[in-house]
């Protein structure tokens, strides 16, 4: 049932025995009936509220600029309420569409954007459904969120294996919205053979990632290099 505008009286039944829906709205029942509710065993309670529906402004004001920051899986919906300037009651009645650029993803409806927008200013235009009025506004699409990274299990390996191949000591996962680069720098704990007869030495390898825009992420795995088998 649809509300107009102005003020609406809500009841709404509840009782204690099977599931009995009994709902009236401005004295009109929209749901079950009073003879269901009162043949159902158990106690019951009616809640009633009110509630006032407004009529949304026709008259819109969008936002000159604003910064639009990825989420983690690189995509992020433009919304009414983050391109209007101003309060208002029910964003419903409103709709963005946005103008994109050639060579980069065409969402439908035209309400998203992507890592192929990164960098780019981008104009977008808000419409009041029911009046047809509209504004524009221009978003900034950036990419501030850390690249993701997991490092591979700590791993022991003998002292004739080489400590820098990755086949064999393994390496990390890593994803961001963005190109990226990975690398790792090597701290090394060694023994002497009295110190530690079985172990050679003990590296905490710490991965880094590294994107385009400057956000940085990073983790670390212990590769253990044994003395025995040599």
């Amino acid at each position: 049932m649809a509300l107009g505008e102005g003020g609406h009286t809500i009841k709404v039944i509840f009782d204690a025995g099977l599931q009995q829906n009994f709902t009236i709205i401005n004295g009109v029942v929209v749901d079950g009936s009073d003879a269901e509710a009162k043949a159902d065993p158990g106690c019951e309670q009616m809640i009633e509220t009110t509630v006032n529906v407004v009529e949304t402004p026709d008259v819109v004001a969008c936002n000159d600029t604003i910064q639009i920051s990825l989420e983690g899986d690189c995509i992020s919906e433009i919304t009414p309420d983050m391109i209007l300037e101003g309060t208002y009651y029910c964003f419903d009645d409103y709709w963005v569409e946005i103008n994109y650029p050639s060579n980069t993803t065409q969402f439908d409806p035209a309400n998203m954007v992507d890592a192929s927008h990164i960098g780019q200013e981008i104009i977008v235009t808000l419409w009041h459904a029911i009046s047809g009025n509209m504004c524009w506004s221009t978003i900034s699409v950036e990419d501030k969120w850390k690249p993701e990274i997991e490092c591979p299990e700590d791993v022991q390996i003998f002292c004739t294996q080489d400590p820098d191949d990755l086949s064999v000591v393994g390496e990390p996962y890593a994803f961001d919205c963005s190109d990226f680069d990975l690398d790792f720098s090597d701290d090394y704990l060694q023994f002497t053979c009295a110190e530690n007869p079985t172990t050679q030495d003990i590296i905490t390898r710490t991965w880094f990632v590294n994107d385009e825009y400057d956000n940085t992420n990073q983790c670390d795995q212990i590769i253990t290099r044994s003395c025995a088998g040599t």
